[in-house]
């Protein structure tokens, strides 16, 4: 293999590529209430209205119950597939108001992408959205223009069940053309009686939002539909690579690919080991009379798609594997032994969970394995990466 090679491959990410929402809206005043009644663990977040006249009119506050797993740095807008976001809303009076009409607190999933194509009159603005997930539920609709009074406080549960798995994430292309994301958010919104509109005494109607960050599908090592996660990944090769110029076949690449891992966990992998490696094992033969297989490399790859449409397939490491190259008239099988990984760059973008292929908006990953040639288009095969927040019991 020429020295250089390894050198001249070098995959790497735009800089100003953006991962980050420049819109996101952080839940204000984040606090741990007292436990519920029932005993769960609990985390609120506290909203204060004023009247025109800078008086607190009524403190909001909105509780939800969560796991005891919950980690610190979990927040109250954490939220993930298949569990419950419910809680409380509470109205702690200060002061009288009065409501027109009720309250409204919703739960909605927005899959977003916008591109461009063409340049100057060809240039064309593309969008496709869906909204995969929306709930609603109206509270105090029974209780229009009720006045609250002074030291009263009221207590509304809510609950949000059924959340689909659809793991959120941002992108932004490096030209800014280009956008896509999966956006939850949580909402809030009191209507109130505005009062005399010279006066416009109890202010404006209440317009409590934040988004939330849905870290994905746990998955469970213990349960039976998962056993094929402690089982190497195994795929046949078998690939005639034709002749230069030539439609006949100037040789087969025949053997099999064992991927030791390919589901990985954000928590353990990433943030606490800082490390995405696998072990691969490859048996291969190359029965080409003339031409030989140079060498193989991996390339670690992040796409970005919504619908059938995708943005973005880049890659976020990759190298070579050494001595690799396979001879002409091969015909024993000869095995080989590496390790593939994710270098410090590409594990600051494996934060995300992998989307399953139902999701509108999706964000995979994938390593693909790559035999150059220098007479033909280079053959590869291909393994999809699992990203999941983290394996439980």
């Amino acid at each position: 293999m020429d020295p250089t090679a390894e050198e001249e491959f070098t995959p790497k990410l735009h800089a100003n590529q953006s991962t980050q929402d420049p819109n996101w809206v952080e839940p204000r005043n984040a606090y741990e209430p007292p436990r519920s009644k029932t005993g769960a663990k609990r985390l609120g977040v506290k909203f204060k209205h004023f009247d025109k006249n800078k008086n607190l009119v009524f403190e909001l506050r909105a509780e939800r119950d969560v796991p005891e797993s919950f980690k610190e740095e979990f927040k109250f807008n954490t939220i993930a597939y298949d569990e419950d976001f419910c809680g409380d809303i509470i109205l702690d009076v200060k002061n009288d108001f009065k409501i027109k009409g009720g309250m409204k607190v919703s739960m909605k999933c927005d899959e977003f992408g916008r591109w461009e194509t063409g340049t100057g009159y060809d240039r064309r603005d593309h969008r496709k959205r869906r909204t995969s997930y929306s709930r609603e539920l109206y509270l105090l609709s029974d209780d229009q223009n009720r006045t609250f009074r002074q030291g009263e406080t009221v207590v509304l549960p809510f609950k949000f069940g059924g959340i689909i798995d659809a793991p959120s994430f941002y992108y932004r292309s490096p030209d800014g053309k280009d956008t896509c994301y999966v956006k939850w958010e949580f909402r809030v919104h009191l209507d109130l009686d505005h009062g005399s509109k010279l006066k416009n005494a109890f202010g404006r109607d209440v317009d409590f939002k934040c988004d939330c960050n849905h870290v994905g599908k746990y998955l469970s090592v213990s349960d039976p539909v998962n056993t094929h996660l402690g089982v190497p990944t195994d795929k046949n090769i078998s690939m005639s690579i034709p002749s230069f110029m030539c439609c006949c076949s100037s040789g087969d690449l025949e053997g099999r690919v064992w991927l030791e891992r390919d589901h990985f966990s954000i928590e353990d992998d990433v943030k606490k080991n800082k490390a995405l490696r696998s072990a691969l094992k490859m048996q291969l033969k190359n029965s080409s009379k003339k031409k030989e297989i140079q060498n193989a490399r991996y390339e670690i790859r992040r796409s970005i798609s919504i619908g059938s449409h995708c943005l973005s397939d880049r890659v976020v490491s990759g190298g070579y594997f050494p001595q690799s190259n396979l001879t002409p008239k091969m015909t024993n099988f000869e095995n080989f032994n590496f390790q593939v990984s994710l270098n410090e760059h590409g594990l600051g973008l494996a934060t995300q969970a992998t989307s399953p292929h139902t999701n509108y908006g999706r964000l995979e990953w994938k390593l693909v394995i790559i035999f150059k040639v220098s007479y033909a288009a280079d053959p590869k095969i291909v393994f999809p990466i699992t990203l999941c927040p983290r394996f439980i019991a």
